[in-house]
């Protein structure tokens, strides 16, 4: 079992759909889609916020710092190693 089942339990299916997570992957890496994953299915954020946000809004500022992607994840705080 994944990380996904072991925290949410093996039959509870994500909130996110695989477009958005593959999208999110591609654009962030593993790590911040797996962050995403998990404040949508805490309820923080829904999967349309997200988008909105970072993948979709084409009258937004297209890149995000990686300061400003910190605060919109969980925890806030970036690695040296990132």
């Amino acid at each position: 079992m994944g990380w996904f089942a072991d925290k949410y339990g093996k039959d509870t299916h994500p909130k996110m759909s695989a477009d958005t997570y593959c999208d999110l992957a591609d654009k962030f890496g593993e790590k911040y889609a797996n962050e995403f994953l998990e404040d949508i299915q805490d309820g923080i954020y829904t999967e349309k916020q997200i988008r909105d946000t970072y993948l979709d809004n084409k009258n937004k500022k297209e890149h995000k710092s990686d300061y400003e992607l910190a605060d919109f994840c969980k925890g806030g705080d970036l690695s040296d190693d990132d």
